[in-house]
């Protein structure tokens, strides 16, 4: 199995001019880029939901294409499409449907805090001045430890 190499770091190897070559390769579930330079040859890798890092897998030709002339610059590149095969359309489906389910729990509960805080600048109550908090608290700490002793 080859190596892994991230998108940065072949960026840079990019820009010091010492890649050899960059080669597109179809496979069950999508494609990957394959880079060679000197005399080591590595795939691209990507991180998953869970922050390991894997083989990256493009689903067409127009992501890869995005990808290596848009993100790392290299505009001269083989493709070897004869083992592609699409991953399964309700595959794809479900990862969209997670990632967007994430994206609106996170603005339901970015617009639920916001309204948290608001409520807070606004209410009309005069403020309680901290060290009054951190004595009531201390006592109510030195309250709990005793019970806890008994």
């Amino acid at each position: 199995m080859l190596e892994l190499i991230t998108p940065n770091l072949l960026k840079e190897l990019v820009a010091a001019n010492v890649v050899c070559s960059a080669e597109v390769v179809g496979e069950k579930g999508g494609y990957v880029v394959l880079v060679k330079y000197g005399v080591g040859e590595r795939v691209v890798a990507a991180r998953d939901n869970t922050g390991h890092i894997k083989r990256r897998i493009f689903a067409s030709l127009d992501s890869v294409d995005n990808f290596l002339r848009k993100i790392v610059h290299i505009v001269d590149y083989r493709v070897a499409s004869a083992n592609f095969e699409a991953a399964p359309r309700q595959a794809r489906y479900e990862k969209n449907s997670a990632r967007l389910k994430e994206v609106h729990e996170s603005a339901a509960y970015d617009k639920w805090f916001r309204s948290q805080v608001q409520e807070a600048l606004d209410d009309p109550r005069p403020a309680i001045p901290h060290e009054d908090i951190k004595k009531e608290f201390a006592a109510l700490r030195a309250e709990l430890a005793l019970k806890a002793k008994l």
